[in-house]
């Protein structure tokens, strides 16, 4: 024959009996069968396709119909094949497993030109005998636009496959496929094209009656053996790709979000049944530094252990983040409970992107936030424990459980769920010092718990061979469940967990305690957390800047480094700048002022938690200090959460320590003591000099 005006490439892997059907519609077309040519590209096993087009060539034997094999699969490498050879001067895509309507070709032909796709109606169908559906998005778009001509943009959803579309064969050629991909390869070629190319879409008209039937299931994947390369390495090519054409054309960015969306989704199909491949996939995103992508979607369905917090992300809350950082750590998809602090707390949604990877489901409960007030406790608790079955009936129970607590509730709650599954392995975490404060008192709470859940409490303690606590002080009940009951207590050092064993009022409790406590220091943040986000606070040049984070309460503040500034010269006090982000600003610019210190030290309002960890790596040297605890105290239980950060940020840190305390003991570049002035005093002049020395 002559050169065709079209050629329909058919590729077909494993396709067997449905492209029967598939090819049996480009049969029937109205056009006249000497204008159009059918291509068939087979790859993989045999699996009787080539039986079925010979049946269907010997029925219409004025069908111009060619099969070409291939040795290895894949999806763009067959577009590509059958686009090479092609002999029409138009093409269009067929998928195996679709089918046409009659005056399919003829209507699109009449509407192709040089520059110009043209597009047929889309219909969704479940399964070849369902009747055809137009109530899609992508096939709304369409309709929206029949018979007229319109720009990609206000196509996006109809751009996600490749049919229902003619285009010029030496534009095709033009714009190859990817060949590596196995799926995913239509979406991530048209948002190519779209982006470089001014195309004008001429969208058939509804009485042209040019459909294209989609069948709507997973048939690329049924085909095949699940892998990790094809269902998710190539999900993150496909998602890479569109949104690089996204970012040579802005219009496309939704198109952007719903292929990311879409490919999350098959994704997660994979992770149900392969979910140790869950922590190669976060690594591999974080290598490919991808941003934005939708945990949410990825996780679904795949917690099988539980977290039990208390105050939690999105909140700007120091506890939270830690918890955060440690689920983080810990590698596993969690589900989680927490508490609301709406109107409470500062919400920082930068906070929430420290655990995202690991998230599935999230519920916070409505009880008002207490510290050690039994019927707030107990609110709490009773959400809690209703989310948690309402989970346990979609999945099960669950494998771990973790809870950390500086408030006491997170404990209640899960040693509740560990009465009630004690097959679960429980880890919970102590911040802090619970029963004692930071002045060395017993902490004492308030109310009268609930007779059913101390019912149930005291028998769950009764069953483990624990005596019951002859108090209705909270915070002495939670210890005492938890040393009671955990399979794992983690401590942060070493300090707190003597302290708190020492002074612990139940000896055989605090023995068990003992041997299932870990010291486990706070996480430090994954390295990419970093880079998240670019501070945009703007450092002075040809200066020392020191960084200084946290509020100033009784036993922690600044005083020897106050005192030590205001002894500098004047050539020192230029050379350097202290940067306090507290959280009041306008008050120390108050007292610095009053101090005579404004042009030496420089208060700013807290920032976002991925601004701060990014600022943490602009500064000459970070500034951290110990709680004082000399007098109250017969060793210093506590470890600044600040180091675990300030560790991980690459920086000198300065130090100023109480002696023999946990910090003290850290990698510190300058160290000073507590109320030693003049030590701070030489540690400002070396920084000095060795900034100057460097300069």
């Amino acid at each position: 024959m002559d050169r065709p005006d079209v050629t329909v490439v058919v590729p077909a892997r494993g396709a067997g009996q449905p492209i029967g059907r598939c090819v049996t519609s480009l049969a029937r077309q109205t056009l006249s069968p000497d204008r159009y040519e059918v291509v068939v590209v087979r790859s993989g096993a045999a699996d009787g396709t080539s039986a079925v087009l010979d049946a269907i060539g010997a029925a219409h034997p004025d069908l111009a119909l060619r099969a070409i094999t291939l040795e290895h699969p894949a999806g763009g490498r067959a577009r590509n094949v059958g686009v090479a050879a092609a002999r029409g001067r138009y093409l269009t895509f067929v998928d195996a497993e679709d089918a046409v309507s009659p005056t399919y070709l003829a209507a699109l032909l009449a509407r192709s030109g040089p520059g110009v796709v043209a597009l047929s109606l889309l219909a969704d169908k479940r399964d070849p005998g369902s009747a055809p559906r137009f109530d899609g998005v992508p096939s709304q778009r369409v309709l929206a636009g029949a018979g007229g001509r319109v720009p990609a943009e206000s196509l996006l959803p109809a751009l996600s496959f490749g049919g229902g579309k003619m285009l010029p064969t030496a534009l095709a050629r033009s714009f190859p496929f990817e060949s590596d991909l196995d799926s995913g390869e239509d979406v991530v070629l048209w948002a190519s094209m779209s982006a470089d190319l001014p195309l004008v879409f001429a969208v058939c008209d509804v009485e042209e009656h040019a459909v294209y039937y989609r069948t709507l299931r997973p048939a690329s994947a049924s085909r095949r053996a699940p892998s990790y390369h094809l269902d998710v390495s190539q999900r993150l090519d496909v998602i890479e790709c569109v949104r690089a054409a996204a970012n040579r054309r802005p219009e496309l960015e939704p198109l952007a979000r719903d292929v990311t969306t879409s490919q999350c989704r098959l994704v997660n199909t994979f992770l149900r049944t392969h979910p140790d491949e869950h922590r190669a996939l976060i690594d591999e995103i974080v290598r490919r530094e991808l941003t934005d992508i939708p945990y949410a979607t990825i996780n679904a369905g795949l917690a099988r252990e539980l977290a039990v917090l208390y105050v939690a992300p999105p909140y700007s809350d120091t506890s939270g983040t830690v918890a955060a950082r440690r689920v983080a750590a810990w590698g596993s998809v969690v589900d989680v409970v927490s508490c609301r602090f709406a109107g409470k707390k500062p919400v920082d949604p930068t906070t929430g992107e420290v655990w995202a990877p690991y998230l599935d489901q999230q519920f916070e409960t409505p009880a008002a936030p207490v510290s050690a007030w039994w019927p707030g406790m107990v609110a709490y608790c009773r959400a809690g424990m209703s989310a948690i079955e309402r989970w346990i009936e979609e999945k099960g129970p669950y494998r771990r459980l973790y809870s950390r607590t500086m408030w006491p509730s997170a404990h209640l709650l899960a040693a509740w769920y560990k009465i009630r599954h004690p097959e679960v392995e429980w880890v919970a975490e102590f911040s802090d010092p619970l029963l004692f404060d930071m002045d060395g008192h017993q902490r004492e709470g308030g109310g009268r718990t609930d007779p059913e859940l101390l019912a149930e409490l005291t028998a769950g303690l009764g069953a483990s061979g624990a005596p019951i606590p002859d108090t209705d002080n909270p915070y002495i009940w939670l210890e005492w469940l938890v040393f009671a009951l955990a399979d794992t207590v983690l401590f942060t050092n070493e300090h707190q967990r003597r302290f708190m064993l020492d002074r612990f009022p139940q000896r055989e409790l605090a023995a068990r305690g003992d041997r299932v406590g870990v010291v486990a220091a706070h996480p430090v943040p994954a390295p990419h957390l970093y880079r998240a986000r670019t501070a945009t606070l703007s450092l002075p040049a040809g200066r020392l800047n020191v960084g200084y984070f946290g509020a100033f309460y009784a036993r922690r503040g600044l005083a020897e480094v106050v005192a030590a500034l205001q002894e500098l010269r004047g050539s020192e006090r230029q050379r350097l700048r202290l940067h306090v982000f507290t959280v009041d600003p306008d008050a120390l610019a108050e007292q610095l002022a009053a101090a005579h210190l404004e042009d030496v030290v420089v208060p700013h309002p807290f920032v976002g938690y991925l601004e701060y960890l990014n600022l943490l790596t602009r500064f000459d040297v970070l500034l951290v200090n110990d709680a004082r605890t000399a007098d109250t105290h017969d060793v210093n239980p506590y470890l600044p959460s600040k180091w675990s950060e300030y560790s991980g940020s690459g920086r000198p840190v300065w130090g100023i320590v109480e002696p023999g305390s946990i910090l003290s003991r850290q990698p510190l570049a300058y160290r000073s003591e507590l109320g030693d002035a003049a030590g701070a005093l030489t540690v400002l002049r070396e920084m000095i000099s060795r900034a100057d020395a460097a300069a």
